[in-house]
């Protein structure tokens, strides 16, 4: 509350108390002559009603002077003008300065005359038509009727008041006059103008915090967002890191205010630019991101307008994963063996896929889905990041004999590109072994032993019988035994009969 007085003179000092209306404590202090009889009283209570009264100090063995009486008065919080403008003073002629829309070259009409020339209430749109001042009285002129319309409402020379409700409307319905020494302008002043229930200079708020901030990521600018941990969020805390897989290409950032209506927001992508304003608690548009570090700045303006403060957040979209190498497939009876050479980073693991359906009917890129190969990829494994080989039997699929497959892998978390190759299964090949016999002795001295051995060309899986017939062709039939077949072991590719 500031306070001001008449009376004294150059080197007078005062004393002001002021208490609590009708009968509170009241509290002193001293003002100086420098003062120039003014004085704000801070500390006090918006809508209570305080009581002030001023004496001159005493000085060199002087006695204080008397008391005034009390005046009151009731401190609130400054209120928000319905108009506001600065003026920038002009000559009108007749010692009458400010500006008048019949007036060339000064027309309040101007905004390099009058920053704002309207004003809206209870739906009627008010324009001011002119702004007269002269060292001891200020005339407004309106363009709507101003008798009573504006009585709850002062006219504010900066912080001096001028209620309408004391205006004189003799020159007409249009114009309030008023009695003031305020308006003792010169050409070339910039005074505040406004119209409110209060004079009082309404602050405006420089407070530049968030209260939140959330980052969410997606694999592409128009996917589903999800959001990702940046760290405990904290308004003093300006500096944030993350990190992101290399499908994620997008991030939207969700700032809110701390200020909520006041301070506005807007982010950017990099440390220079224009900032994209995004509305307090909403997401922002998507941002793509680069390989690598990206920083991604959010900016609060205060109310103030020059207040402001950044938040910086550091994502790092990691690089692409390589994709394994040298996938080579080898057929087998109603299986393939996959091996591949594993790639270089950080992965948990392996996807392997196979399919039979053409190229033209399921693309190489096409998602896996159900369990059957012949419509679709389908997932047999998800081998372990340290394997490098994987059978495909019918422990996990069905394959067909002489049917083409085309398998797939790429490692998992992250996924890297795949690696392609193809196979088909097929039964071995199984030969009929040839039999040789031979003699020994051969010839043979009358009345010896013959021993015949029947050879195979290849080891028997089990024992073979080999049946034999000895006919008597040159010899006589008493020369011979009765030998009817040679038996080969399990495994062994001889046997003997005599």
């Amino acid at each position: 509350m500031t306070l001001t007085w008449g009376g004294g003179n150059a080197r007078s000092h005062y004393i002001v108390a002021h208490g609590e209306h009708p009968s509170g404590t009241l509290s002193t202090q001293n003002v100086s002559a420098a003062a120039n009889k003014t004085v704000t009283i801070t500390g006090l209570t918006n809508n209570t009603t305080y009581r002030f009264r001023v004496r001159e100090r005493g000085h060199s063995g002087h006695t204080n002077s008397a008391w005034t009486s009390f005046v009151t008065a009731t401190p609130s919080a400054a209120s928000t003008p319905i108009w506001s403008a600065t003026l920038t003073v002009k000559d009108l002629g007749s010692s009458n300065r400010g500006c008048d829309n019949a007036a060339t070259g000064s027309k309040c009409s101007s905004t390099s005359v009058l920053t704002d020339d309207d004003f809206t209430l209870s739906g009627t749109t008010w324009e001011i038509t002119s702004i007269t001042g002269s060292s001891s009285a200020l005339e407004i002129g309106f363009s709507q009727n101003v008798r009573t319309a504006l009585d709850s409402y002062s006219f504010c020379v900066g912080t001096t008041a001028l209620a309408f409700s004391s205006a004189d409307h003799s020159v007409g319905n249009g114009f309030a006059t008023f009695t003031t020494t305020a308006a003792g302008w010169s050409t070339g002043d910039t005074p505040s103008l406004s119209i409110g229930t209060s004079c009082a200079q309404q602050t405006s708020s420089t407070n530049a915090d968030l209260s939140a901030l959330t980052v969410g990521s997606s694999t592409s600018s128009t996917g589903t967002f999800t959001n990702f941990s940046i760290g405990t969020f904290g308004a003093s805390t300006t500096t944030y890191t993350a990190s992101v897989a290399n499908d994620q290409t997008h991030v939207k950032l969700t700032p809110t205010v701390d200020d909520t209506g006041k301070a506005t927001v807007g982010v950017r992508k990099g440390t220079s630019g224009n900032f994209d304003s995004v509305t307090s608690g909403q997401a922002s548009s998507a941002i793509a991101l680069d390989v690598g570090s990206n920083t991604l700045v959010v900016r609060v303006t205060a109310e103030d307008t020059t207040t402001t403060k950044d938040y910086t957040v550091t994502v790092t979209r990691q690089s692409a994963q390589a994709a394994p190498t040298g996938l080579t497939v080898t057929p087998g009876d109603a299986q393939l063996r996959v091996s591949w050479t594993a790639p270089s980073g950080s992965f948990t693991g392996y996807q392997l896929d196979i399919t039979s359906a053409a190229m033209g009917t399921v693309a190489n890129n096409a998602a896996a889905s159900g369990s059957n190969p012949a419509t679709a990829w389908i997932t047999v494994a998800t081998p372990a990041n340290t394997s490098t080989s994987y059978t495909i039997d019918s422990n996990v699929a069905t394959l067909t004999n002489g049917r083409l497959y085309r398998v797939r892998l790429r490692t998992t978390t992250p996924n890297s590109a795949w690696a392609f190759s193809s196979g088909t299964p097929r039964a071995q090949m199984v030969s009929t072994p040839t039999v040789t016999l031979s003699a020994s002795p051969n010839p043979v001295t009358e009345g010896s032993s013959v021993t015949v051995t029947a050879r195979l060309s290849a080891a028997a899986s089990s024992q073979v019988v080999i049946p034999v017939t000895i006919t008597d062709n040159t010899a006589e039939p008493a020369d011979h035994g009765t030998l009817t077949s040679i038996t080969i072991a399990s495994g062994a590719t001889t046997g003997t009969g005599t």
